[in-house]
């Protein structure tokens, strides 16, 4: 899956062509030494070459905004290479009809997703999980638009008013140890480094300030770290936990302070349990 997200596609149209004149039944009526469009390849490359978002981003937006375009170019071209030719090609009527479905499996399959994605966030507002510190706010649902044009619904677990400021809150609490298990920290961050960079957010349809923080609870903590910080309150906030976390803990308050660093609308924080 990774692999493929990496991978940036790009679509070309063959516009020559010659006809196979080997004797074999099976060759007859078809074309040989296909050659691509060349300069409609190098404009695709090099906006490649300039493109600043990720690989699936692009991939996205080109199957969704040039796919049935340059579809229906390449059945324009392989008609003319037909008549110059005189090699039969594919009835462009089955084509056509190829393409619908295609752009309906497509169609299809995105709505599922949203409808499952839709499902799951009403389900999830209407849960709360005993091993989340969950008192500051209240569960809410967000419907977020790419530029794709395409709508995702996620939860948050908290959504906390201060002043005009809404805080879209993530907690996680560990009712044995210092710091939560990784793997829910990180399914958390995941979210809230999406919320963080959201360019705008509505609440009725008009514009609100926005933050996101997340919120690690732990046992036997003493006072309170904010991310991101200084590497000294780091260091002073370790000193007055010594043995309450471990070396690997300790490295992970560290990055977590990157994080949030490089998330200008992200916060963490760090405390101990609920008395």
């Amino acid at each position: 899956m990774d692999e493929l997200a990496e991978c940036l596609c790009c679509f070309g149209v063959y516009d020559k062509a010659v006809k196979n004149n080997r004797p074999l039944q099976v060759s007859k009526n078809k074309i040989t030494n296909q050659e691509f469009n060349v300069n409609a390849v190098n404009e695709q490359m090099s906006r490649i070459s300039q493109y600043k978002q990720s690989a699936l981003h692009w991939n996205l937006s080109l199957i969704e905004n040039s796919f049935v375009k340059i579809y229906k170019l390449a059945l324009d071209s392989y008609e003319k290479i037909s008549k110059y030719t005189g090699a039969k090609v594919h009835d462009r009527f089955k084509q056509e009809q190829y393409l619908a479905k295609i752009m309906s499996d497509f169609e299809n399959f995105k709505n599922m997703s949203l409808t499952g994605s839709k499902g799951d966030s009403i389900r999830e507002t209407q849960t709360s999980h005993g091993f989340e510190y969950l008192s500051d706010g209240v569960k809410a649902t967000f419907q977020i638009k790419n530029y794709l044009g395409g709508t995702y619904y996620l939860t948050a677990d908290e959504v906390i008013q201060t002043n005009d400021v809404y805080i879209i809150q993530e907690s996680k609490n560990s009712t044995t140890g210092s710091l939560p298990n990784l793997s829910d920290i990180r399914d958390s961050l995941f979210k809230l480094i999406l919320y963080s960079n959201l360019d705008t957010l509505h609440l009725d349809s008009k514009p609100v300030n926005f933050n996101s923080c997340l919120k690690l609870t732990g046992k036997k903590v003493s006072g309170s770290l904010v991310m991101p910080c200084d590497e000294n309150s780091i260091t002073h906030f370790l000193n007055n936990n010594q043995g309450n976390y471990t070396k690997k803990e300790a490295e992970t308050l560290v990055k977590l302070n990157l994080e949030a660093s490089r998330n200008k609308k992200l916060l963490i924080q760090i405390s101990g349990n609920a008395p």
